[in-house]
């Protein structure tokens, strides 16, 4: 009798979840038409970036940089001071927060995130450019949904992006090693395996995330063990605390799948298990060559399914020459950090004159029609939400 009664109890419960999201798919699917119709009316443009034949030029041996925007809300914009080789870029440009210079500087420099619609725009000259800067990708970004009230206003792109007018790391790159440097990692000739007894690791905090990574995460832990870190596991391990540091030296590889595929995007989760020299297992949709070091991950989109990945995993744990094969770009690159707010590559950029006059007709458009993942809306959030209880009670 009380076997029934708790069966038919969690049935209740069970049919009640399914009502209560089957009412939130009605509501996503009806802010999903009226945002569908909102991006069609302006989704005109062949071109986001339209050139032009003159540029006007300002011909100073000093450039004057103003960060016009606050940076995440806040007055405190990411190293306000110039860093770089002396002669470079040191000497060569300035920065600024006072807005009272804006007639005299040479770029003025606008955050993405914290340009809303009602933001006052500084009044400007011909010989000056408007730098939209920004290292997040379009699904992490809600204020991407409150239209394009900015078209025709900046000159230069600077972002993770590839085809931005800037190109910048957001986190790390890599650059070669001095003979000096090689010389002496051969003679280290170190075995990147010894020590590792665990298969992966991984560290998830968004559990509701655009690329659904707990889908095939769950399909990975089928085949071969996994220890999930952080509050979408039942693991827990501060940050870069030591402790937590040698809980990563017991594991072979580390899933670093982010969060959405989006171009170009590389976050800190590849750079990571660099640094800690295990291999990463990725998810990247497209080629990130030229962006990471290579042959230097395993990428889940090159096997049929997860059960091959898995038992490459396998394969690869059980031996160590091919493991080392991993790191061998330590032979011949470092990695570097590509930390701060890149005043520098804006500085370089500044005294380019090969850069030609331009306006980006778009920004939102050029930020997500020419990207590989979506934007954030209210309708994606809340699907995202719901896709994953239906995940976590197996219906999805």
């Amino acid at each position: 009798m009380a076997f029934g009664s708790i069966t038919k109890s969690a049935v209740t419960r069970r049919l009640l979840i399914i009502l209560v999201i089957v009412e939130i798919i009605f509501i996503i699917i009806g802010l999903m038409a009226i945002e569908v119709s909102h991006t069609e009316s302006f989704r005109f443009h062949d071109s986001f970036v339209q050139t032009f034949p003159h540029r006007e030029w300002r011909n100073k041996t000093r450039k004057q940089i103003l960060a016009w925007t606050s940076f995440w809300f806040t007055d405190y914009w990411c190293d306000m001071s110039i860093k770089g080789e002396p002669g470079r870029c040191n000497d060569r440009c300035e920065l600024t927060r006072d807005k009272s210079r804006v007639a005299e500087s040479d770029a003025v420099v606008f955050h993405f995130p914290d340009v809303l619609p009602w933001s006052t725009l500084p009044p400007r000259t011909p010989d000056q450019v408007w730098v939209l800067y920004n290292l997040e990708p379009p699904p992490r970004q809600i204020w991407y949904t409150g239209g394009t009230p900015w078209r025709n206003i900046y000159n230069w792109t600077m972002s993770y992006r590839k085809d931005s007018t800037i190109f910048v790391r957001p986190y790390h790159g890599y650059e070669p090693l001095s003979e000096e440097e090689k010389i002496k990692v051969k003679q280290e000739n170190k075995n990147f395996a010894e020590g590792r007894y665990k298969i992966a690791i991984a560290t998830v905090s968004d559990c509701y995330d655009d690329a659904r990574r707990y889908k095939y995460t769950h399909q990975l832990m089928k085949y071969i063990d996994i220890d999930i870190y952080g509050s979408c596991g039942n693991k827990e391990c501060p940050q870069w605390k030591p402790e937590c540091e040698n809980i990563h030296k017991k594991y072979k590889f580390q899933l670093a799948f982010e969060n959405a595929y989006c171009k170009d995007y590389i976050t800190e989760k590849y750079w990571e298990a660099h640094m800690r020299k295990i291999i990463p297992v990725v998810n990247w949709k497209t080629d990130p060559k030229g962006l990471v070091f290579p042959n230097s991950y395993i990428n889940i989109w090159d096997f049929p399914d997860m059960k091959s990945v898995a038992e490459y995993m396998q394969k690869v744990a059980n031996n160590d020459t091919l493991y080392n094969s991993y790191f061998d770009w330590t032979k011949e690159f470092k990695m570097n950090c590509h930390c701060g707010c890149h005043w520098c590559v804006l500085c370089d950029a500044l005294f380019n004159t090969t850069i030609p006059a331009q306006v980006v007709i778009d920004p939102m458009q050029w930020a997500v029609s020419m990207d590989t993942c979506k934007m954030w809306s209210v309708a994606t959030f809340l699907w995202r939400i719901v896709e994953r209880l239906l995940f976590d009670i197996g219906l999805a």
